[in-house]
């Protein structure tokens, strides 16, 4: 949240000023309106109370005609003195990195965009661009309350660098000082300076001379990075950067005829697990919590990184996987890998995350995946990966729209996520799902997870555990995944997970499968209410297959005595308590 005690409100009143997270904008805030008009005290109250914003921005350009020169602390912790000392006393602010932020006002009759790399580690922010507001540095030599008016030389300088294409020169490197001869890059810095650079010069070069950059930029990664990134990284890296902008530039619309649809092959398999999980495409595995989705995950992962049939029966495509873990403690990983997993498995890999923000590190992300050729990446549980407001469509877009970074480059991707807490008249499909209609919208596959605790018997014993039970409400494939369940129980001598594949139950009617999950949860001896065998059913199809269990004789009910607690709970003389026979 912004700490209002670092604001001067009667400074930010003569400004057009926005809100920040760190330095950024929040992805989708539209602040380019407050470049002709400022905010309302409204917006403004509700910013310094959206935990969401930390920092505020001040606008600059031609609606109060000033600039900001920003002084960058260079690599060996220096800055540019030859500028600085050119620069006329005003008002000055240190930004938190060390570097200086030297506001001028400008003629209202002139108008300057930006220019970042207006000399090496020295940027003049002018027209449609922004600073980050810091405080004062009275201690600076040059200081004084009052903006001062930009020196010509700095005006004209500006005036010139506007008037120069340099799209189609190749002398850029020289010409912003991107590499200065005495200065070195250590390991923490490299890539966020080498993506910068390669960035910046992309934006100035002819698309049709950016393979000329390569050279330069090995030449600058051996001579400066210590210790260098490596060749292979370093040229993904310009690969992803050359594309992204080459799309950004040169969208186009491009359309098939029937005859080449009809020229094209389907997928043989379109599946990583058959009738579940789609290739190429985001999936989702959703449930409430505690019901053994993270468990269940684990078993599907080590089948499709082996290439093994998925409890013995469902056919997967082998995969090089990775699992990205925001949720478990480590040793909750360690015990639960242990039991599921059997044998070391290069083709699977790990990544626990506590802090992760979609739309700050999913680039760093992407270039991890990219680098190390994962094709199946796996994130439990979606809610951790995004900041963003679940029940908020256009957030929930965006956070998709990310996501769908991976899909594009042939990249399968299963979110683990959660059911919302089911109410006595709500169905268990698609609609339980957590979260705007977008989230649902954007999967190829959505599978629903559902289990009851449940008496295993197994090779003579009996174990405590669950009755899983798979569904798919979803499915954009022709191939559809019928409904299954299966047993899975911890043992506690062996310290492993069994999974037991138990034949899917496409041929029951929905009234028999209730009538089974009511069986199935009394078989624990216990006596139950209504609501407590309801689990995701409506009210009044359990009492129906009660009626239905009573009159077979399977199961028998009766009424509580008067003044009787059950369950902590006083119940009238009407209420039914039930049990097995």
């Amino acid at each position: 949240m912004i700490d209002k005690t670092k604001l001067d409100w009667n400074e930010l009143k003569n400004y057009s000023i926005f809100p920040l997270a760190d330095k950024y904008p929040v992805s989708g805030f539209k602040w380019q309106k407050y470049q002709t008009q400022p905010p309302t005290k409204e917006e403004i109250d509700n910013w310094l109370e959206d935990e969401r914003f930390d920092n505020i921005a001040v606008v600059l350009g031609d609606y109060i005609h000033t600039l900001v020169v920003d002084l960058d602390i260079r690599e060996d912790g220096r800055y540019d003195k030859i500028i600085e000392d050119k620069l006329p006393n005003t008002l000055i602010k240190k930004s938190k990195n060390g570097g200086y932020h030297f506001y001028y006002k400008y003629p209202s009759n002139l108008s300057f965009p930006q220019k970042i790399g207006f000399d090496y580690k020295v940027d003049v922010k002018a027209s449609g661009s922004y600073v980050v507001y810091y405080k004062n540095d009275t201690t600076h030599p040059k200081f004084q309350n009052e903006v001062a008016q930009a020196p010509q030389w700095l005006l004209d300088e500006l005036k010139n660098k506007s008037k120069k294409n340099t799209k189609n020169t190749m002398n850029t490197m020289s010409e912003e000082k991107i590499i200065p001869v005495n200065d070195y890059i250590n390991k923490g810095e490299r890539n966020s300076i080498i993506i910068s650079k390669i960035g910046k010069l992309l934006i100035k070069t002819n698309p049709d001379l950016w393979e000329n950059l390569w050279d330069v930029f090995v030449d600058y990664n051996n001579t400066l990075c210590n210790p260098p990134i490596e060749e292979k990284e370093l040229r993904i890296t310009f690969d992803c950067l050359c594309n992204a902008e080459r799309e950004k530039n040169t969208l186009t619309f491009t359309t098939m005829s029937t005859q080449e649809i009809l020229n094209k092959t389907e997928k043989n398999n379109p599946f990583l697990l058959y009738g579940m999980i789609v290739d190429g495409a985001l999936n989702i595995l959703t449930s409430e919590s505690g019901k053994g989705k993270s468990v269940d995950m684990l078993k599907m992962v080590d089948s499709i990184s082996t290439g093994n049939d998925f409890l013995g029966v469902l056919k997967t495509k082998k995969t090089k996987t990775l699992v990205i873990d925001l949720e478990m403690s480590e040793n909750d990983l360690i015990q639960r890998t242990h039991s599921i997993i059997q044998k070391a498995n290069e083709n699977l890999r790990f990544l626990r995350l506590r802090k992760f923000d979609i739309e700050k590190d999913f680039d760093s992300l992407k270039k991890t995946i990219l680098t190390e050729n994962y094709k199946f990446v796996v994130f439990d549980t979606f809610s951790h990966i995004h900041r963003r407001r679940e029940n908020d469509n256009d957030d929930m877009t965006r956070v998709m729209e990310k996501l769908e970074d991976l899909t594009e480059l042939g990249i399968t991707v299963l979110l683990l996520h959660h059911n919302r807490k089911p109410g006595i008249k709500d169905r268990y499909d698609s609609s339980s799902l957590r979260g705007a209609v977008a989230i649902l919208g954007a999967q190829a596959s959505c599978l629903m997870l559902d289990s009851t605790e449940k008496l295993i018997e197994y090779e003579g014993k009996q174990h405590k555990g669950l009755n899983i039970s798979i569904k798919q409400e979803k499915n954009r494939q022709v191939q559809k995944m019928e409904p299954f369940t299966m047993d899975c129980f911890y043992d506690e001598e062996t310290k492993k997970t069994t999974f037991i594949y138990i034949k899917g139950d496409k041929n029951m009617s929905m009234a028999e499968k209730i009538e089974q999950n009511i069986i199935d949860k009394m078989e624990k001896g216990k006596e139950y209410f209504v609501e407590d065998l309801m689990g995701n059913n409506q009210k009044n199809s359990t009492t129906n297959a009660l009626k239905k269990l009573i009159a077979n004789k399977k199961i028998n009910f009766r009424t509580p005595s008067k003044g009787e607690k059950f369950g902590g709970k006083s119940k009238n003389a009407r209420t039914h308590i039930y049990f097995l026979n």
